[in-house]
This record gives structure tokens, sequence and C-alpha cells, in this order.
């Protein structure tokens, strides 16, 4: 949905979709049979990370990580300046919690530098999408925030996008893909 990935990452995540539902089917088999599931703590009480052989992927607790907004790829002023505003808000909550620092370098707005940890976009003639980004380990050129064609028109809360894809940029992955997790969204 809102992560780039290529080919070779969309098998990997493909596979371990296909395993999850495996150890799923064997957790249910063995309630049913009155055998009790397996022990995975209590997963409702963290936030998902991405691993990387098993080891959680993360920024280093005090870094700062650095962004530019691209002026030139927003249709109109006010776009682009309502992303500006509603970035300032999404990485400040996400400091005030995680340890890492957001540094937003406007001087790069008009040119891109690679000296930025990450820059925000929007993608021209993007796909209906609302945003993607990346995960910390993903190489620098990959280390983006693009905003889809339905982010600026969209009735959601824009700044709870922008949230939720740093989110991503700080090494947090989808609750729905964490072994055991329920086969659909409950609805309470």
């Amino acid at each position: 949905g809102d992560l780039l990935l290529s080919e070779e990452e969309l098998m990997l995540y493909c596979l371990h979709r296909e395993a999850s539902e495996k150890v799923r089917w064997i957790e249910d088999l063995r309630e049913k049979l009155g055998r009790g599931t397996s022990q995975v703590g209590d997963v409702h009480a963290r936030l998902v990370s991405v691993s990387d052989k098993g080891r959680p992927v993360a920024w280093k607790r005090g870094a700062v990580l650095t962004y530019c907004v691209l002026r030139r790829t927003f249709p109109i002023v006010e776009a682009y300046e309502e992303v500006v505003r509603n970035m300032r808000e999404a990485t400040s909550e996400w400091q005030s919690t995680c340890g890492i620092r957001f540094d937003y370098q406007s001087q790069h707005d008009t040119s891109p530098s690679l000296k930025t940890t990450f820059f925000v976009g929007m993608a021209p003639g993007s796909p209906k999408f609302s945003a993607i980004s990346f995960f910390p380990n993903d190489p620098p050129q990959r280390r983006k925030l693009l905003l889809g064609a339905d982010y600026l028109p969209g009735p959601y809360d824009r700044v709870g996008i922008l949230r939720h894809e740093i989110g991503h940029i700080l090494g947090f992955a989808h609750e729905h893909i964490r072994s055991g997790a329920p086969a659909s969204c409950p609805a309470d």
C-alpha cells in the first residue's frame, strides 16, 4: 500500500505473509483442538518494528533526520505551504516521543541536496494513493516521502497521513503484518 518496494522486496513480503498465514492457521487449529496457542507475548502493547535478519531496523537514538519539501512538485503554492505546516506538526509529534529529531531544511526546497536524509514531494501523475515512504535501512536514493493524487483532495486527516508515513521512516511496520495478527481488523 504505502511502501516503495522493489520486485525482490515484494517477493520477500509475499513470502513473509504466506508464512504468517500458515502460523495463524496452525494456531487457530491448535485452539480449536483445545491445545492453546503458542506464546507471542503481549503484541497489542507494542509497535511492530521492521526487522532485517531478525534484528529491529531503526535510527540511533538522538539521530537528526533532515528533510526538505520540494516546491516544484506541488501544483500550487498553497498545497506546498500546507505540506510544510503538516510535516512540522507530524514530525513534532514524533519528536516528543521517539528520541529522534527532525530538521526541516527549507533552503533545499528549491534546489534539492543529497545532504538531507529525505525529501517530501508530490508524485506527478501518480496512481491513486495518499502517501508512500521508506524504512531506515533503505538506500539513500529511495529515501523519499511521496504524496499521491489522493493526499490533497481527501477528506481525512492529512497530518495523520504524514504521521503514519513518518512511523515507517522511523522503522515501524503495519500492525497487520506481524505474526499472530487477526485475519481482518475487528470492528471494535
